[in-house]
């Protein structure tokens, strides 16, 4: 048994996720590394077992927790999870200093509670930084004189601008779908001086 709890220790310890199980006695009894890391709590002191409240308190002073109006009543509502008949509650949290924690919990039929905390702030920001690009991409399309247009390898329509829209006379909904090329054509070929060529 002690082999089988080490092993899933190790296991624990090289996942990404943060993964902390409290008893029914909401004492602190099992973490891996990767909580200890995202919640700045200290390991030799999470070995101690402390009390669920003791470490969301900690997590507060170490400013790993969401800034709340009433913090007895949001600790409260987070205490309120060892009995929830919810399988798994899941939050996200944002945290004071910007960074994004995915958290589910799950009651446990012993009594205890399984929380996994997710670091999710590298993910939100590259997504944030795409959806900059791709908004500064289409305005500086949109205010070129030219008709634009770009399809991908697969041959559907990809990229295009105000202008390629109006000069073909094309529906914004229809070019939204990404039509492949041989789809679009026909549509197309009503502007042209000879249709069939």
């Amino acid at each position: 048994l002690s082999r089988h709890i080490e092993s899933q220790r190790e296991l624990a310890d090289r996942m990404t996720a943060g993964t902390a199980q409290f008893d029914a006695d909401r004492n602190l009894s099992f973490f891996n590394r990767p909580f200890a890391v995202m919640a700045q709590l200290d390991p030799e002191w999470l070995g101690e077992k402390p009390e669920f409240d003791r470490v969301i308190e900690r997590m507060r002073d170490n400013q790993r927790l969401p800034e709340v109006r009433d913090f007895p009543v949001w600790k409260s509502e987070r205490r309120a999870w060892f009995t929830s008949p919810e399988e798994v509650i899941e939050e996200e949290w944002m945290l004071p200093g910007g960074d994004h924690i995915r958290v589910v919990a799950q009651p446990l039929p012993d009594g205890g509670l399984r929380l996994i905390l997710e670091d999710r702030t590298e993910q939100l920001r590259l997504a944030s930084a795409r959806d900059t690009s791709l908004r500064v991409r289409s305005a500086t399309f949109d205010n070129l004189f030219e008709a634009i247009s770009v399809f991908a390898s697969d041959g559907r329509l990809y990229l295009w601008n105000r202008r390629f829209r109006d000069v073909w006379e094309l529906e914004e909904e229809r070019l939204s779908e990404h039509p492949r090329v041989d789809e679009l054509i026909p549509a197309m070929a009503r502007k042209l001086v000879n249709p069939t060529a």
